[in-house]
């Protein structure tokens, strides 16, 4: 199997993730303790969110982030982009 710089370039950066986690205002609700969190294209559009995340606020449209919340920590990234 070759290595496949690309992919790694396409993953979202920690950055990005803590900001799905700090400005998320979509929230669903998986069960068991888990959220779903994102940024709809309104908040990604805020003063707030675009000064945190500068030119990464179109990466932060594609990823979403499934957080436990009794365990509190990151189950899993979502990337839209990676599809």
């Amino acid at each position: 199997m070759a290595f496949d710089s690309e992919y790694f370039h396409r993953a979202p950066s920690a950055d990005v993730i803590n900001a799905v986690l700090q400005y998320a205002d979509i929230e669903e609700d998986l069960g068991g303790g888990r959220f779903l969190n994102r940024l709809s294209s309104k908040r990604l559009r805020q003063r707030e969110v675009r000064k945190a995340l500068g030119d990464a606020v179109a990466r932060a449209a594609d990823v979403s982030v499934v957080w436990d919340e009794r365990q509190g920590q990151i189950v899993r990234v979502l990337d839209a982009a990676a599809a």
